[in-house]
């Protein structure tokens, strides 16, 4: 036979092998794309069993005829480290399939950034993989290969040394998930969010907007506080410096209702708490201790706090003096200061006259005043002026509490449970002169609004159960004119809600049908 033929039939034989691995390996492949947690085992078995199995059948064909194609032949040392490469990647990744189906079956996901990690290991394994054969196979002394690359490894490793640190600083932080994109992280004297993440550094935003960019190897090495992980709730604590003269029940009582009135102070996992701090020489420190969910906004949080605290004593008849330190007072410097004064006298019956609530509630409709100004005084001195600051809630809805208010100044807003059934519908804003919670002193009933103030102060007059029986008792057409407005304000509730109803009922009909 001629060599043509034995040539041509080589390259027919290699080009079936070829068709055959191609109709193999192709199925294999597409298995990626498809959800079956076999299928990338399989698929990644594709490459080292096609040329296995390419390199089996070239090989077959070349024993086979040795004297046709002797020049073909491959070297023996040649052939082993060809099959013996393909064998070892086909072991590594049919390891690393396992392993992978084995999660997935356990539903466990790999933390981020241990995709790296992955990549590490199968280079390390290829590179001690190429070691065995080169030292098994060839006969090459591997022993010689590692220390000429381990003294150019040391030589790198010292002229990179910053960078490397940062590198490793890196996958250690990614491994541990010590610092995590959108988490809330405090390094040093820097605070702010972490907007991107990489292998050699960590840029943070904080909330004046500052972009902060942090080599990975000093969040390694220094202390971090982390505002996110795992909860996002965070205890704030403040101190407050007050005379001896005050009693510690009224003042603990106001710091918790202070707490109470932010929005922001998280009361679902555990209640605002004040105490007794410690007793000093001039003072006492007051320590009051909430929670919150945005604890890297605490700096608004713990000023709003700090600003109800000073309306809640007010409330009190107290009001602090020219200094008020928190988180840590010098005591020294409290030698002439005089912590909380008594507030000044204030006429309540001027401020009843202003407001426009004498003229409106207790005249006849031919103007004339159906109470004697001693009456009127008499009914002033029993009330007590209140002071809310921008936002409190003085009622809420569903709320129980015996007193009312009567609104002398600023700007007061209400909210009936209409509003969240109905967008524009429930709310109103009370005039000055005007009754805020008389419903509740009616019928003693939970209240039926929540009512906050708006921008500003809002200055009001408590009138207790006691105040408001007094008044009735000066005078029956008083009492009728209040039943009257009573009767008003409930026929306005029941139109409210009855404007709602009709078409709830529509709609609940039309699902029905």
């Amino acid at each position: 036979m001629s060599n043509p033929f034995w040539l041509s039939l080589l390259f027919s034989a290699l080009l079936s092998g070829l068709l055959v691995v191609t109709a193999i390996a192709i199925p294999l492949r597409r298995l990626r794309q498809s959800s079956s947690p076999w299928a990338e085992l399989f698929s990644s078995l594709a490459l080292p069993l096609s040329m296995l199995l390419w390199s089996g059948l070239c090989l077959g064909l070349l024993l086979a005829f040795p004297a046709a194609f002797g020049m073909w032949q491959p070297q023996a040392h040649y052939r082993d480290v060809w099959l013996l490469f393909w064998a070892l990647l086909l072991l590594f990744n049919l390891s690393e399939g396992i392993g992978r189906l084995y999660t997935s079956q356990l539903r466990q996901e790999l933390p981020a950034g241990r995709s790296l990690l992955w990549l590490s290991g199968r280079m390390l394994i290829v590179a001690a993989s190429l070691l065995l054969v080169l030292q098994f196979a060839m006969d090459l002394n591997a022993a010689q290969l590692l220390t000429s690359t381990a003294l150019l490894a040391t030589l790198v490793g010292i002229a990179l040394r910053d960078v490397l640190g940062n590198f490793f600083a890196g996958i250690s932080i990614n491994v541990t998930g010590t610092a995590q994109p959108a988490q809330w992280i405090a390094v040093g004297d820097k605070e702010g969010e972490i907007i991107q993440r990489n292998w050699r550094e960590t840029r943070i935003r904080s909330t004046g907007g500052h972009i902060y960019i942090i080599p990975n190897s000093m969040i390694a090495h220094n202390l971090i506080n982390n505002m996110s992980w795992h909860s996002p709730l965070r205890r704030h604590q403040l101190d407050f410096p007050l005379d001896y003269a005050l009693s510690p029940a009224m003042v603990l009582a106001a710091l918790r209702e202070a707490a109470h009135s932010v929005a922001e102070v998280d009361c679902s996992y555990k209640q605002p708490d004040a105490m007794v701090a410690s007793c000093r020489e001039q003072c006492i420190y007051y320590r009051l201790r909430f929670w919150s969910r945005t604890f890297h906004d605490r700096s608004r949080i713990e000023g709003l706090v700090q600003e109800r605290v000073w309306y809640a004593l007010q409330r009190q008849g107290l009001y602090m003096g020219s200094v008020l330190t928190v988180q840590g007072a010098d005591v020294a410097s409290l030698s002439s200061w005089q912590s909380v004064r008594r507030a000044p006298a204030v006429d309540l019956y001027q401020l009843l006259q202003e407001s426009g609530f004498v003229t409106r509630y207790l005249c006849a409709e031919q103007g004339q005043l159906l109470l004697t100004e001693e009456m009127v005084r008499q009914f002033a001195g029993l009330l007590r002026y209140r002071l809310f600051g921008p936002g409190e809630e003085l009622l809420r809805l569903g709320e129980q509490s015996r007193s009312g208010y009567i609104h002398l100044r600023g700007e007061l807003l209400g909210r009936t449970e209409l509003a969240e059934m109905q967008a524009g519908a429930g709310e109103f804003r009370v005039a000055s002169g005007d009754w805020v919670g008389e419903i509740t002193l009616f019928s003693g009933l939970p209240r039926t609004a929540t009512v906050r103030a708006g921008a500003g102060d809002v200055e009001l007059l408590e009138v207790s159960p006691a105040a408001f029986a007094f008044l009735l008792s000066c005078h029956s057409e008083v009492a009728r004119l209040f039943q009257q407005r009573l009767a008003e304000r409930s026929a306005l509730l029941l139109t409210e809600l009855a404007t709602v109803e009709m078409p709830l009922a529509t709609a609940v009909e039309q699902q029905r049908v």
